[in-house]
């Protein structure tokens, strides 16, 4: 399920490789790109998440009932089925907006890979790439997960420092959408899934703020 794979950031990751650190340019050896991804972080603070709003909206209003708003925090939201359902999510948004100093060089291949980044269809976790760096005796992963999934929408930016087999994470920047929402007893599949989808906002949302470049 996606909210197991969200907690195992290291899974499903592809295009593993090792990054030539004699391809950045020396120009870019300063702080420039570690100013840029904090500009995509307080952008990221910014973004406001709209699925609580779509939730009390008056076109959810029929809908309401078999949902629960379990979370509505800044950076977090979360709405369970209130049925019996096997599946207790049924909606989620996300935004991050962690960072920290990076290595000018380190901070400068994100740049580019976040920026290069095209979208992918599947879910995110096993559509992620994955490039490496070693600057002196420090091990870097930078992480791109631009997906495209009923489950996930989203694009995020993820670099880790890995120290004697421990893994820390120094950013994460994005925003994610996605549901995993079942058809309701009362309800067509076909209808429920359009109509309840589009009344929350869920679409609208998705194409608004997954490429948030």
């Amino acid at each position: 399920m996606w909210f197991d794979l969200l907690k195992q950031p290291e899974l499903g990751m592809a295009n593993v490789g090792l990054v030539d650190l004699s391809n950045v340019p020396e120009e870019e050896q300063r702080d420039d790109c570690n100013r840029q991804l904090k500009e995509y972080s307080n952008k990221i603070k910014a973004l406001k998440l709209g699925l609580a709003d779509g939730y009390n909206s008056e076109r959810f209003k029929g809908w309401k009932k078999h949902f629960k708003l379990t979370v509505n925090k800044e950076d977090k939201i979360r709405i369970t089925h209130t049925d019996d359902n096997p599946h207790p999510m049924a909606f989620y948004e996300d935004k991050y907006s962690w960072t920290s100093q990076l290595p000018e060089p380190v901070a400068c291949k994100a740049l580019e890979l976040l920026k290069g980044a095209t979208q992918q269809r599947g879910y995110g976790e096993y559509n992620a790439e994955k490039h490496s760096m070693e600057i002196g005796d420090k091990h870097y992963d930078i992480i791109i997960r631009f997906a495209h999934d009923y489950q996930y929408i989203g694009l995020e930016l993820l670099v880790n420092i890995v120290i004697g087999g421990d893994v820390q994470r120094l950013i994460h920047i994005g925003y994610v959408i996605g549901e995993d929402s079942h058809p309701l007893k009362d309800v067509g599949e076909w209808l429920d899934n359009e109509t309840k989808y589009n009344a929350i906002g869920f679409y609208d949302l998705a194409k608004k703020n997954m490429d948030w470049r």
